[in-house]
């Protein structure tokens, strides 16, 4: 068996697709593979194991650099080990590797976003503890009330909304919402603006739009809440619920960042699902560090 880092270069990338689409139902492309483990501003890699030329596991790193306000961290995600390989120990194997990676570029905290199965590993394999609970919260569009403002697509996000937000684990930055939001190649972003009747700008966001290929049905996620000082929440994704009624959209879904943001979807009709995820880090979750669907969909 071999280990090491994942190269830039098409027998890599299609050997991981082969692992990762052996596994789960929503299949992953090449250019999934280069977009998150090469492409990325956050200093990403992939650990692997191999035997007999194939990719058997997977173990994958970004690492966010810190500043005066906040340390450097990193999440991993895409951690996989092929079904006729369980049981070996793999995971603790590429872990290690990705792990020391994370180290050896000044990560101070080191986390994953995990399904069920991920967070047993993590517990059993490493002691890591869970931090947290995430659910997403949803709402139908069908009680939304009419605001007084309107929504409008724009290219790309104002550089004054896409700051550093110091309790969120990506940086917000230009950088960051570029490659994230409109070079990504498994998801298709559309950013919006949201203006006052009188022209005031309220916000901007992040979304994202399908359709179940059976029903029809029309789905939304608000990924990302971008608002002013002084904006008001409530109105905000008022308006964003109302417009994606005009879209066809039945079912609305997104990630609170922050009790602001808890209370005026509640406001609004949004209520916690069943749906769970775990933040799983070392040692105690650092103050005020929280998650919203930009790092999570990630995951």
């Amino acid at each position: 068996m071999i280990l090491r880092l994942a190269d830039r270069t098409t027998d890599d990338a299609e050997a991981f697709c082969a692992l990762s689409n052996s596994l789960y139902a929503r299949k992953v492309t090449p250019e999934y593979f280069f977009w998150q483990f090469h492409d990325g501003p956050n200093r990403p890699s992939l650990a692997t194991a191999w035997e007999d030329g194939r990719m058997i596991a997977a173990y994958g790193v970004h690492v966010c650099a810190g500043d005066a306000t906040r340390p450097a961290r990193a999440m991993t995600l895409d951690n996989m080990v092929a079904e006729d390989a369980q049981g070996r120990g793999l995971v603790r194997q590429v872990a290690a590797l990705a792990h020391e990676h994370a180290r050896g570029a000044g990560t101070d905290v080191l986390c994953v976003v995990a399904n069920a199965r991920s967070l047993r590993a993590h517990e059993r394999h490493f002691g890591w503890q869970r931090w947290r609970t995430l659910r997403d919260w949803q709402a139908t569009t069908s009680g939304a009330r009419d605001v007084d403002a309107q929504v409008v697509e724009v290219a790309a996000p104002d550089a004054g909304l896409a700051t550093l937000q110091t309790d969120a684990f990506y940086a917000r930055t230009p950088d960051f919402l570029s490659w994230r939001t409109q070079a990504n190649p498994r998801y298709a972003y559309r950013w919006v603006e949201v203006r006052s009747s009188a022209g005031l700008r309220l916000g901007q966001a992040a979304t994202k739009l399908f359709r179940d290929p059976i029903s029809g049905a029309g789905f939304g996620d608000i990924v990302a809440l971008h608002v002013p000082d002084s904006g008001d929440v409530p109105r905000l994704v008022g308006a964003l619920q109302h417009w994606f009624r005009t879209q066809a959209v039945s079912t609305v879904v997104t990630y609170p960042i922050g009790s602001d943001q808890e209370r005026a979807l509640l406001r609004l009709g949004f209520e916690p699902t069943a749906r769970e995820r775990y933040v799983v880090g070392q040692g105690q979750q650092p103050p005020r560090l929280s998650w919203g669907m930009l790092d999570v969909d990630v995951y």
